[in-house]
């Protein structure tokens, strides 16, 4: 266990409250201590434990919820210690699982996490009130002890924590940050920083336990193909190598520290099958969807009669736009350790589902979820990619082979070839504008991979403890295949963003067709938001070119009065100064999007130099509810806005024959700090609650990148990564 900041922080192993989950010693397993619920705990030596049930990958939920502690129970954020939460049910407060994704910490833990905190403060306040003799309304909380005002007595939290606990856990504590924040809407110092200056956080990578072997896994060059032929005995030979053994998922080199396997690598020898997909391509992929437009579709919106406005007197515009398969390249690969015992499993890992890597494990010994135990570390990047558990399953049979516990460590060249990607996605788009000038229809198709199709273990670890394991499995995998057929419509995640388009269009159309490949996809930092804003708000732009008006007035023309995307629009052009000239060589395009509950627009100032777009300024307006912690808000727009240009610009993962053609960063290039814009970003003032934030910031900065472009050059960039469209303009420019 590793305390930071004075007392701030506790990395370490989560307490399970519940009697027939499997124990193990955590921070909360304090004799005496006061537990009014899973969350919360205070011990008799006055520490304030809080059990995070989120992960924490630098969106800073480790600080936010402690500030929502903090608050409830009227004391310094510093005196909040807090540590990860294990896997237990209590703790499963997203559908069923214990789950950070789709930015909901904040937005559904702002109520509850206070709540818990709240319960603890009322139940001190009875026991300090049956102490003395008073009335629970004549005490009042202040830095960490209840006071009786007219008599000025008080205790401390810890002084109380043995009667506390004999008091009734009310239903519905009253909050008292609802009248009086104290630091809501504050920005004090992140109570993760000083562990992360000086080294002490502990990543899955940092994680070590006593017998732990090394994994190395030769992952094979294609999905799906196994190896045929090993020849390892020079490598076997080699100081600290255990073994070299065939499983599964490839080949894994087995030695005590992982520079031993590491240098034995290159005297393993492996011929490979060739695999279901050796004759799959990209490029084949996209000639044959562009073939596809009579394929038969799914219907997500239909208002109007978009086909009569279409062949009536109007201008039509169309425009196709594609975007590439994409790695979630969390600057920490993925890795896990894994500890099979006979009746039990004990697993390390920066994951963003407990639950999901219960069930995987599970599955892989035959044993019940619960008797895994999961102990989540810091990740170091999510993003979506640590929902899928492909290393711990790789750690935990490793584990069960060799009788001792397994850290596996991909390599960066795994991680980016052995992804669960981003889908590659295209879009037809079809507009009518009258004799007026007005747009009056709008026809969306979109082709892309179902993502939930591919989500058979997110189904099953949904399915409640009671039911069997193998029943949950296999409502899972008919789960996802259900989502991949079209009874229920089609994946609702590869329209998100545009079925819901406020812009008012008499008749407007939205249809899916899911795209058959075998190419394993995932949730991507905003998921379907991502490649959708890029064509709604690029569309958007090449409308208002055709109708002669300007891209900004248009959109305040399409969205409702009183909407807060226009709101967001107003802000923003005054604080990117729509109607300033840019500098010379440079134009501006803008963007705005809902997603996950915010509203976010984006102005962004780029051009072309030497063939090579220059993004100079990015100006940024979000609203986001109430903002709990401003700067928490500001470094993951800033951060979305980095992640979302690295992927306008260069990113795409290609597949010829099988075999992904991106390794490494080299090749799968990411913003350099030289390339980084000067980044604005402001916070509109809401009194709506709290909503998402870790992803918004992606959406809008594709599209108002290529407005800008198109502004600077007049060449309309239809697909991503831009960089590339840009280089084969001839193809890509209207």
């Amino acid at each position: 266990m590793l305390g930071v900041g004075a007392g701030a922080l506790t990395i370490g192993i989560g307490y399970r409250a519940c009697d027939e989950q499997r124990r193990v010693a955590g921070p909360a397993d304090v004799e005496g201590a006061f537990r009014p619920n899973a969350f919360v705990t205070i011990t008799p030596d006055d520490r304030i434990l809080f059990a995070l049930n989120k992960a924490e990958m630098g969106q800073g939920i480790i600080t936010g919820y402690a500030m929502l502690i903090a608050e409830e129970l009227a004391v310094p954020l510093a005196r909040v210690q807090t540590h990860f939460a294990d896997g237990a049910p209590e703790f499963r407060t997203s559908d069923g699982m214990q789950l950070t994704a789709s930015s909901t910490s904040m937005r559904q833990g702002f109520v509850p996490v206070r709540q818990a905190a709240a319960a603890a403060r009322v139940m001190l306040i009875a026991a300090a009130a049956e102490r003395w003799g008073v009335e629970p309304s004549a005490c009042e909380v202040a830095n960490g002890q209840v006071r009786h005002v007219a008599s000025g007595q008080q205790a401390s939290y810890g002084e109380l924590a043995g009667s506390a606990a004999d008091q009734p856990v009310p239903d519905e504590p009253p909050l008292t940050s609802d009248t009086a924040p104290r630091l809501i809407g504050s920005s004090p110092q992140r109570v993760d920083i000083r562990a992360k200056v000086d080294g002490s956080v502990v990543y899955g990578m940092d994680v070590t336990v006593p017998g732990m072997v090394r994994a190395l896994v030769l992952h094979p060059p294609r999905f799906g193909a196994v190896a045929t032929e090993v020849q390892a005995d020079e490598a076997r030979a080699m100081p600290g190598v255990i073994d070299v053994v065939s499983f599964p998922r490839g080949v894994a080199i087995l030695a005590e520290k992982y520079w031993q396997a590491l240098r034995a690598r290159p005297h393993v020898e492996v011929a490979w099958s060739d695999g279901p997909i050796a004759q799959f391509s990209t490029t084949t992929l996209r000639a044959q969807l562009a073939q596809q437009e009579a394929e038969a579709k799914q219907t997500h919106r239909d208002e109007g009669d978009v086909e009569a406005a279409l062949a009536g007197d109007v201008s039509v515009v169309e425009a196709v736009y594609e975007t590439p398969y994409l790695a979630h390249a969390p600057m920490e690969p993925q890795n896990c350790v894994a500890d099979v015992r006979e009746d039990y499993v004990e697993i390390w890992v920066p994951t963003q589902s407990p639950t999901v890597v219960q069930e995987a494990a599970a599955a892989v010994v035959g044993l019940e979820r619960n008797d895994v135990i999961v102990h989540t570390t810091f990740l170091g990047g999510g993003f979506g990619r640590r929902v899928v558990p492909d290393a711990v399953v790789e750690a935990v049979t490793l584990s069960q082979l060799v009788g001792r516990p397994v850290q596996v460590i991909w390599s960066r060249e795994s991680d980016t070839r052995q992804g669960h990607y981003r889908p590659l996605s295209r879009s037809s788009m079809r507009a009518a504008i009258n004799t007026d000038g007005q747009p009056i229809a709008l026809a969306y198709h979109s082709w892309s991979s179902p993502i939930l199709a591919d989500q058979a273990g997110l189904f099953a670890a949904i399915g409640p403890d009671w039911m069997p394991p193998s029943v949950r499995r296999v409502l899972g995998k008919q789960g996802a295949k259900l989502v991949a057929s079209d009874l229920v419509g089609g994946d609702p995640l590869g329209t998100e963003g545009v079925k819901e388009t406020p812009y008012m269009f008499d008749n407007i159309r939205v249809e899916y067709s899911p795209i058959r490949a075998p190419i394993s996809v995932a949730f991507w930092r905003s998921v379907g938001h991502s490649f959708n804003a890029f064509v709604i708000e690029s569309f958007i732009d090449e409308i208002a070119h055709a109708s002669e008006r300007d891209p900004y007035e248009l959109r305040m023309a399409l969205l409702p009065a009183g909407s807060r995307e226009r709101a967001v629009l107003e802000a923003l052009a005054v604080l990117g100064g729509w109607g300033e000239p840019a500098a010379p060589g440079f134009a501006k395009g803008l963007a705005v999007h809902a997603s996950f509950g915010s509203y976010c627009g984006q102005l962004v100032e780029a051009g072309v130099i030497e063939d090579r777009i220059v993004v100079r300024r990015v100006a940024c307006v979000i609203d986001c509810g109430l903002a709990v912690h401003p700067d928490l808000v500001t470094a993951q727009i800033e951060g979305g806005i980095i992640f979302g240009l690295s992927a306008a610009l260069w990113q795409q993962i290609t597949i010829e024959g099988g075999e992904v053609q991106q390794g490494n960063f080299d090749s799968y290039r990411v913003l350099r700090m030289h390339e980084c814009p000067q980044i604005q970003v402001e916070i509109a003032s809401s009194d709506h609650p709290p909503t998402g934030v870790g992803e918004v910031g992606v959406p809008p900065i594709a599209p108002a990148l290529a407005n800008a472009i198109f502004a600077a050059t007049g060449v309309r960039l239809r697909d991503m990564p831009l960089q590339a469209a840009w280089d084969q303009r001839d193809r890509g420019a209207s």
